[in-house]
This record gives structure tokens, sequence and C-alpha cells, in this order.
């Protein structure tokens, strides 16, 4: 089962912690992923199912702030804690977990030096004697989409580990339309997706529910299916008022690590039709 991680609203993807956030070569994020359940499947009746949750993830994104401004770059971090699942999934409807954030983590831990390769620039993510990492960031774009980005840790309190995917591509989101202000949600209404460009990995939609702490919604896609629709049962989760959005396509991978099990992410931010990026805020209603 997916563990979820989180978007942030404009440039940076997190991890479980909020910072920067399925493994096989060649292969496609779909294809990984049922590998990914596949394994975990097999090995579930001989050993205990990790109880201690990481992450690693890498971000690329080259959009515009307005017509004209570019804007371009992206971010690498890792994130270990104690504390277990910061987004644990209250229930599936559908194409959407539901979930509610805590933002408070105890027990940060170190896997030791971690090196990411296949981006367009290798990067070293290093740890403090905290155990907490460092954001790692770029201004330029990490990578354009389709290759290889691979993830390994020396290890430390965190054991050693190595786990790969396929870099998701940049996809335009044309539909619902580009708000001139905030997007409305309306909870008695299907929310219904078009978007072009997409191949391999998914396209995930986060609303935000207002406030922190609140019930958010983490809804993928096929990145290559152009077309989704979140139901009106799910967005019935959501309290009325003032969230937040983003949108991106997501590669995902797992690996379990001694007690620890790691997840993976690759994140590409959507854009608009004039280039914008598709993050802001929301009016639910």
């Amino acid at each position: 089962m997916w563990r979820v991680g989180l978007l942030a609203l404009v440039l940076v993807a997190c991890g479980d912690d909020g910072t920067p956030d399925d493994g096989a070569t060649d292969a496609s994020t779909d294809d990984v992923a049922d590998d990914a359940d596949d394994t975990a499947d097999e090995g579930a009746g001989d050993d205990a199912e990790p109880t201690q949750f990481g992450s690693v993830s890498i971000q690329s994104y080259d959009a515009m702030n307005s017509p004209g401004t570019p804007t371009r770059g992206g971010s690498a971090g890792a994130s270990f804690y104690t504390s277990g699942e910061t987004c644990p999934v209250m229930e599936t409807i559908g194409p959407c977990d539901v979930v509610m954030c805590s933002f408070t983590s105890t027990g940060p831990m170190s896997a030791g030096a971690i090196t990411v390769t296949g981006a367009q620039r290798p990067i070293t993510l290093a740890t403090g004697g905290d155990g907490t990492y460092a954001l790692f960031q770029s201004t330029t774009p990490l990578y354009a989409g389709g290759e290889t980005i691979t993830f390994a840790a020396a290890g430390a309190a965190v054991p050693a580990f190595e786990v790969a995917l396929t870099a998701p591509r940049e996809v335009r989101i044309t539909s619902p339309a580009e708000p001139a202000a905030v997007l409305a949600i309306t909870r008695s209404r299907d929310l219904s997706l078009t978007w072009t460009g997409g191949t391999t990995g998914r396209l995930q939609v986060v609303l935000y529910g207002p406030g922190q702490g609140a019930t958010s919604l983490f809804c993928r896609f096929a990145a290559d299916a152009g077309t989704g629709t979140i139901p009106t049962a799910a967005l019935a989760m959501l309290e009325a008022g003032q969230g937040a959005f983003a949108m991106a396509t997501i590669a995902l991978a797992e690996v379990e690590a001694g007690d620890w099990l790691v997840q993976a992410s690759a994140y590409t931010n959507a854009v608009w039709p004039d280039e914008s990026l598709v993050s802001g805020g929301t009016a639910i209603e």
C-alpha cells in the first residue's frame, strides 16, 4: 500500500515531514508499482511489516510565474522519522485517499549519505548530527522526464538501501480551467479533469482542507489516461472553507530496509495552458 507523500502548493514537492517529496530500470511507473506490491505480498508471511517510515524524493519544474517570466528549478530531500506516518490514509474512495496529516514528527534518524543519480547533475544529501537532511535546491530543472533516477543510502541508524524509478514528464491541465483567483470546489458535484502530455507515472491531484491538520484528498490517475474524475463521495469528505490545491505527475517506488519502509518519489509540477504552475487556493463549498 502506498504511503501518502505531500505536494507543496507552489514549487516544492514534499515528503512525509514536509521536505521535498514505481524500482526497476526501463520499466513504467505502473509496472514498478505492481512489482513493488507483489514483492510486499510475497514477503508478508515471512517477515513482520515495517513499523518505521521514511521518504526520499526529487522534483523538477519548468514553468512560468507570469507571461515571459520563467520559473525553473528542482529540489531533492529525505526524511526518516520514528513517529511513523505523517499522513495516514483514513479510507480510500475511488481514485482518492482520504488523509488527515499531522505536521509534528519525532525521532529524526539518519540513513547516512544519500546519493541521487540519473538527474541532470549528481546530488548528495547529507545529514547533520540531529538526523535531519538539508533540502537540496537547484535553479535549473533536474530532469525532463523518462530518466531513471536512483537513490542509494550508505546506511546508518536506517540500514543501507537502493531504489530507482522513472522520472515523470510534465502534463498540461486543460480542465478545470485556470481560475482567475481561487479554484471553486463544489462538494456536491464530481470534479472532472483533463490533461495532455502524460506518459508514464500518475497525475496526482491534492486537495487540502481548510486549516492545518484538516482532512485532505490525494487522488491519482494514470498519466497517459488524459482524463479523470474525483467523485462527489470523496469531495464530501472535505470541510467547507478556504483550502488549497496542487497537481503534478508523480512516480513512486518502495523498498524495505530492516524495520523501515522507504518511499521514493519523483514529482514534475503540472502546468496550465499558459505554462504557469497548477497550484493555489480553493473555495470549498
